[in-house]
């Protein structure tokens, strides 16, 4: 979401509409919280997470973990043995990183183009729950949308944050109304 916003900033031409799933970019983050995300998204400590941390991390992205999504934690754990384990512990901080340094909420206002905005009810991963425990999805949701001037805001039942995974049809068809 937070790059699909950025692109259609950057070449507003390219887009006709936009559709955001669970969008990053609509949760805020103050100096300290910052910090505190740059130092535990550091490569030495990803090489070193426990399975049961890695099956939890994963299952994070669903309201109820899909039978179909259990390649997700096969192929993560066996990336570990892998000779692209260390791209992989470089990668992962280097995306969260930028995130934080190309932040898009203060140019929300400046999208001139029909968005839909989508968010499972149950997306455990935004808001970070650690760095804002009293904010709710609700919230950053309504205070994303609430910014872009012609915007369409759906919450999803019994769905977490990969949406377009765990409740596709439901997804498709917001896009599909959407789109007209």
């Amino acid at each position: 979401g937070q790059v699909s916003v950025a692109a259609a900033l950057q070449q507003p031409a390219n887009f006709r509409q936009l559709a955001l799933v669970s969008p990053a970019g609509f949760e805020t983050f103050n100096r300290a919280a910052k910090e505190w995300i740059r130092a535990i998204y550091k490569p030495a400590l990803l090489k070193i997470a426990p399975e049961e941390q890695i099956k939890s991390n994963i299952k994070a992205n669903f309201h109820r973990f899909p039978k179909d999504a259990q390649f997700l934690i096969d192929e993560r754990l066996a990336l570990r043995q892998s000779t692209a384990f260390d791209y992989y512990c470089q990668l992962i901080p280097q995306c969260v990183i930028s995130m934080l340094d190309e932040p898009v909420f203060h140019r929300l206002p400046e999208l001139q183009l029909p968005t839909l905005i989508l968010y499972g009810e149950q997306d455990k991963l935004i808001p970070n729950r650690m760095i804002n425990p009293t904010l709710s999805t609700q919230k950053v949701g309504k205070n994303g949308a609430g910014k872009i001037p012609n915007s369409q805001l759906v919450f999803i039942p019994e769905c977490g944050h990969f949406a377009q995974w765990e409740c596709a049809d439901e997804v498709a068809a917001a896009i599909e109304r959407f789109v007209g």
